[in-house]
């Protein structure tokens, strides 16, 4: 079951996000986030038991952060609403997901994620998107509008949970790269 206090030290970092962002959207987002914190909350708890019940054979370990941060953006395109097709709602959802994301890599700090929050803290705390190919849109742009097509319920915690898992292999890589970079101009 997913713990209260861990969700109300997630909520808080979501906020800072949220204001730290300098997003347009921030002063209504937080007030939304204040408005329906409760039902945040009991619909990410749902989700969250969902999750563990659906796709885990252990069902009282914690749920990875990939998971974690996926039931948090299901459950803030659940609680909010906005104007249907404007994409605020997704993204919002992942703003949510990207904070929590980043929450659990800061606060893990072995080894691996000590070097990624270090590479992320140069980036103001921000993950590398890839560029896309397909088309004029930036990766956010072309993920909202994923997310707003084939967001259903509960099914979709698996494919949010492997493009975090996606964006946060890219930024090891990028980690990588950047590495190597220092190496060949010393």
């Amino acid at each position: 079951m997913a713990k209260e206090k861990t969700f109300n030290a997630l909520f808080s970092s979501i906020k800072e996000a949220i204001i730290a962002s300098g997003s347009k959207h921030s002063d209504r987002w937080c007030g939304m986030l204040d408005a329906y914190k409760q039902k945040f909350f009991s619909t990410y708890r749902e989700i969250n038991y969902y999750v563990k019940s659906n796709f885990m054979e252990d069902t009282t370990a914690p749920l990875d952060r990939h998971k974690c941060s996926a039931c948090f953006m299901i459950a803030a395109m659940m609680s909010f609403k906005t104007a249907e097709q404007s994409l605020e709602r997704e993204a919002m959802a992942i703003c949510i997901g990207l904070t929590v994301l980043r929450t659990f890599i800061n606060d893990k700090r072995d080894s691996s994620d000590a070097a990624l929050s270090a590479f992320l803290d140069k980036r103001n705390g921000s993950f590398v998107m890839p560029d896309c190919i397909c088309d004029e849109h930036n990766f956010i742009k072309n993920w909202a509008s994923e997310i707003h097509w084939a967001y259903k319920q509960y099914e979709f915690v698996l494919s949010l949970a492997n493009e975090l898992f996606l964006i946060e292999t890219f930024n090891k890589k990028e980690l990588e790269i950047e590495i190597l970079k220092q190496g060949d101009s010393k």
